[in-house]
């Protein structure tokens, strides 16, 4: 016939299993806890890479400032393209102005000299095809 288990035996059977259990539960408590060591340690690793980020990035929003500030002083200050040439074309003009005005001199000077007959013709003639404002004739 059947027989049924004891509750002896049944608390027997109980305990066993509960021991098992037990080994195991601790087994996966300890590989919970060596797994959870380990992902602390590459958190701490992770929060002080992003501390030294946030580090980095002050600093460079800093240099970024600065870059900005000088750029505005330079863009202020700096002159552009149509003021020079407009300087360059005034200082041209102006050189041209004197330049005239000392070849003038020179044609009054030869002038006289060939009137005085320092020069001859062809030495008169010679002066005046000079640059920089030739002249064919006196």
């Amino acid at each position: 016939m059947n027989q049924e288990p004891t509750n002896t035996e049944l608390l027997k059977a109980i305990t066993e299993g509960q021991k098992h259990t037990d080994g195991r539960i601790d087994e996966i408590l300890e590989v919970v806890n060596d797994f959870s060591t380990k992902m602390d340690k590459r958190f701490d690793k992770v929060e002080a890479d992003v501390g030294t980020l946030k580090s980095d990035v002050g600093t460079l929003k800093s240099d970024v400032s600065t870059l900005k500030s000088n750029v505005g002083y330079l863009k202020s200050n700096m002159v552009d393209k149509d003021y020079l040439d407009r300087a360059l074309a005034n200082q041209k003009g102006e050189i041209v102005f004197i330049i005239n005005k000392e070849d003038a001199k020179v044609r009054k000077l030869t002038s006289l000299l060939s009137e005085k007959k320092v020069l001859t013709p062809t030495e008169a003639q010679n002066i005046m095809s000079m640059e920089p404002f030739p002249r064919m004739n006196i």
